[in-house]
């Protein structure tokens, strides 16, 4: 990479004369060829998109294996014991799975808003040379 070279060896490679820059047709090709010197930034997730990639966890796997399980259990001590539906269980680990869900979707839009603050905080900028100006 470029920052481990001297300056000489960088202006040699991409054939730079220091003292006057590039010209301006030097520019134009290398913007043809290479595309604006800009950082291409990803497009926004909606918000329900990342409601829901936080279901997409092995843990959370389990915890919905655990939940019909229990609801299993239930149901199958309903019809062989005559005893009550117990709801309680399954109910309570969707909750946590929700909570969770709704925390890592909340916690994940305050970074983005900060990561944009700082991008508009943080503006690079630097000087050229362009036909000896």
């Amino acid at each position: 990479m470029f920052e481990t070279k001297s300056t000489k060896q960088v202006l040699t490679e991409l054939n730079v004369d220091a003292k006057h820059g590039l010209p301006k047709e030097e520019v134009a090709n290398r913007r043809a060829k290479y595309g604006p010197n800009k950082l291409i930034e990803k497009k926004k997730v909606p918000i329900i998109l990342a409601f829901f990639s936080n279901f997409n966890d092995p843990m959370i796997y389990i915890l919905l294996t655990a939940a019909l399980l229990s609801v299993a259990v239930s149901i199958f001590n309903v019809i062989q014991h005559q005893k009550p539906f117990e709801f309680a269980d399954p109910i309570i680990i969707m909750g946590v799975i929700f909570l969770n869900a709704i925390i890592s979707t909340v916690q994940e839009s305050k970074a983005e808003k900060s990561l944009e603050a700082l991008k508009k905080m943080s503006s690079p900028t630097c000087l050229v040379k362009r036909d000896g100006h």
